[in-house]
């Protein structure tokens, strides 16, 4: 039996009461408490959490996006966080603005009258590029770093669960299963890590996601038919929601970073 704790306890419930993969269920609730949290001062006012924001040139564009509108929900500062992280990045922005604009204009000086015109354009375009790659940053988005490391200990835990708690074998068995993303990475934890009960795993692993695929293509089948000019039934079952659970299980949650 695995030791009850805050992460076994999440899965748990995601796995009895979710509707979609549980890692991804888990991976959006985790999203939507990070967004506030960053808008506090104990993190947009830590030097070393603001330099991974500069180092990332702010955020992905999805977490850009969604701080920003937490930043104007009620009950927050009224976009202070937002604005605080914003400042460092434009700073930067317009350093690298400046300082690029200066090569150029130092280029131009140099080598007038001495490169012709095609040799002086490869210079810009360089010049030019060297901007895009100070713009694109050198560090990953520290919202979805942190998800990815939140995300890989959860996908740990559950592989850990099934090597070591028989009763949640038999609720994995009862399950939705993983999406595939989640299913490739519980996969590969499987075979480079040890696990007691390996050949058990991978085989719950397979025999579940493969169930769950055939009842995705049954579904298909029946959303499919209902085009069919011939068919008259008009009550719709789980079949109207296919579409949507084949995204979610084809590439997982939005946003997902694997």
């Amino acid at each position: 039996m695995v030791k009850k704790d805050i992460t076994t306890l999440d899965i748990l419930d995601a796995f009895e009461n979710g509707k979609i993969c549980p890692l991804c269920q888990l991976w959006i609730k985790s999203e939507e408490r990070l967004m506030p949290y960053l808008l506090t001062n104990e993190v947009n006012m830590d030097p070393d959490f603001r330099a991974k924001v500069i180092g990332a040139r702010g955020f992905c564009n999805r977490h850009i996006h969604l701080l920003y509108n937490t930043a104007y929900t009620p009950g927050s500062q009224d976009g202070l966080g937002y604005a605080l992280y914003m400042q460092d990045v434009i700073k930067l922005m317009l350093d690298k603005i400046q300082e690029t604009k200066s090569d150029i204009e130092r280029t131009t000086s140099k080598v007038s009258g001495v490169l012709n015109k095609k040799e002086v354009m490869k210079i810009f375009k360089q010049t030019v590029g060297k901007l895009e790659a100070n713009f694109k940053g050198t560090d990953s988005c520290p919202a979805c770093e942190y998800l990815k490391q939140l995300d890989s200990l959860r996908t740990g835990t559950v592989v850990r669960m099934l090597d070591e708690d028989s009763e949640f074998r038999k609720i994995f068995s009862n399950s939705k299963g993983l999406c595939i993303p989640h299913f490739i990475s519980a996969i590969k934890i499987v075979l480079e890590t040890k696990v007691k009960n390996q050949e058990i795993i991978m085989s719950l692993l397979f025999d579940v996601e493969a169930k769950n695929i055939e009842k995705i293509q049954i579904l298909l089948a029946k959303f499919i038919k209902r085009f069919d000019w011939a068919y008259t039934q008009k009550s719709y079952g789980e079949e109207i929601e296919v579409n949507n659970i084949v995204k979610d299980f084809l590439k997982g949650v939005e946003g997902l970073r694997m």
